[in-house]
């Protein structure tokens, strides 16, 4: 992906004040997932695996009248591998069911591969990728928890994702999209860094 004039990103880390800051290593997973507006009623779904590849209408209502924008009933966010934590944070902000473009993304986010997702505005693109990063933040952190030896009580190592932004705006929609789910202490699930470039004019 190529920035120019202004390069923003975002780095997302769980929410823990006691722990340091602590920046990739050469082992560290990046996702990027670039996202694109169109004028057609529908969102595409690409993944590097055939077999996930999937199409979808994401159009308010289809010609019989049913409704496209959510998934199937029987779709929850927990069916699609998200933690209970998540999933009470994505209810208690007014999310209840999943989108189309959600349930076709999450679980490829969530097992690793490479994610590219075209939608429309509105469809639920940034949830689809940052709803599943932060369930893998939650997994890495209770996981390395677990693991620690009672002789010896190495410095916590903090893993980090970057999500590149084009613009201004969207970096603070991620922003406050990010800071709306919390956990069940009522504090964001994880704490979120802005780093803005500004514009260079040449004369």
């Amino acid at each position: 992906m190529i920035l120019t004039r202004s390069a923003l990103n975002l780095m997302l880390h769980l929410h823990n004040p006691q722990t340091p800051f602590q920046f990739f290593n050469h082992r560290a997973s990046t996702f990027l997932l670039r996202t694109t507006t169109t004028s057609l009623l529908k969102a595409r779904f690409f993944s590097s695996t055939p077999v996930a590849a999937t199409a979808a209408s994401s159009s308010a209502k289809s010609s019989e009248g049913r409704d496209t924008f959510f998934a199937e009933d029987n779709v929850s966010w927990s069916s699609l591998g998200l933690s209970d934590t998540l999933s009470r944070a994505l209810s208690n902000i007014g999310l209840s069911r999943p989108s189309l473009v959600q349930a076709s993304s999450i679980p490829s986010v969530l097992s690793g591969k490479d994610v590219i997702i075209a939608a429309e505005t509105g469809s639920g693109k940034t949830y689809s990728y940052l709803v599943p990063l932060f369930d893998k933040l939650r997994d890495t952190h209770e996981h390395s928890q677990h693991n620690v030896s009672d002789q010896e009580v190495p410095l916590p190592q903090k893993n980090v994702f970057l999500v590149l932004c084009p613009n201004v705006q969207l970096c603070e929609q991620v922003v406050r999209m990010a800071n709306s789910l919390c956990g069940d202490n009522g504090e964001p699930i994880v704490s979120v860094a802005a780093i803005c470039g500004r514009q260079v004019v040449m004369h």
